[in-house]
């Protein structure tokens, strides 16, 4: 049996069983000297004053830490890196100088491979992640859209559940060649990246045609919604019809 040393103990010193204290080889009972009911009202008011004392740090600190953010965010990569950061990107990513701002980088995007000026932490993550010292691989993109029509973002190699994909996955070179040739419109309505995801699309169906498979001249840029009317329009080319000749 053993006491608890908390003066405001819920049972009021009086001797408890060693089962109710938790162990610690420091101790010279082995054993702490708090029980474990004033043990965890101990950690449960510290926690709480913790999380007192951080909100009204950032209360005080929540439009400086968003302007740090802020600015952060819009800072665009140097060519010319200190910490030469650019140069080992530049042996795994392709990678120029800004035509217009010479001081400033440019790079390919993994999707369309258009080129656009990367921001300091998207080359910062990419560079971790090619060193192993970041989780996944933070490959960079121009856009947001790119980033959700690409296939592979966000993958794991034996997943629970599958992605549901916005696009089917076809040759990456093949897709950036065809988007650049379109200058990354869809062919249909005319808008661009930019404003919505753009698609890869085979206008003889790869399971009917395969020889045209990685043909350029057999492939057009559209955007989500007109792949999709594409192939609910097109008699031949919806999925049901695809599969039917999948199966055959």
């Amino acid at each position: 049996m053993k006491i608890c040393s908390n003066k405001n103990c819920i049972h009021n010193g009086q001797p408890q069983p060693f089962t109710n204290f938790t162990k610690n080889r420091t101790a010279k009972s082995g054993y702490n000297s708090q029980c474990k009911d004033c043990y965890k009202e101990y950690i449960k008011n510290n926690y709480q004053k913790k999380l007192e004392l951080d909100k009204r740090w950032r209360d005080k600190n929540s439009e400086k830490i968003k302007n740090r953010v802020k600015e952060y965010d819009k800072e665009k990569c140097l060519f010319l890196s200190v910490n030469g950061q650019v140069l080992f990107l530049n042996q795994y990513e392709e990678c120029r100088q800004d035509l217009d701002k010479p001081e400033f980088l440019q790079a390919r995007c993994t999707y369309c491979g258009g080129w656009f000026n990367p921001t300091n932490r998207e080359v910062t993550n990419r560079v971790r992640a090619i060193n192993g010292n970041y989780a996944g691989e933070s490959r960079i993109y121009c856009s947001a859209n790119c980033k959700l029509a690409c296939p592979t973002y966000r993958q794991r190699l034996y997943p629970k559940t599958f992605k549901k994909n916005t696009s089917r996955e076809v040759n990456s070179f093949l897709r950036k060649i065809v988007l650049e040739r379109d200058n990354y419109q869809c062919q249909k309505c005319g808008k661009d990246k930019n404003e919505v995801i753009l698609h890869c699309h085979h206008i003889d169906p790869v399971i009917k045609n395969s020889i045209l498979s990685e043909d350029p001249e057999n492939c057009l840029t559209l955007c989500k919604d007109c792949h999709k009317i594409a192939h609910l329009t097109i008699s031949g080319c919806s999925y049901h019809e695809l599969k039917k000749c999948q199966n055959k």
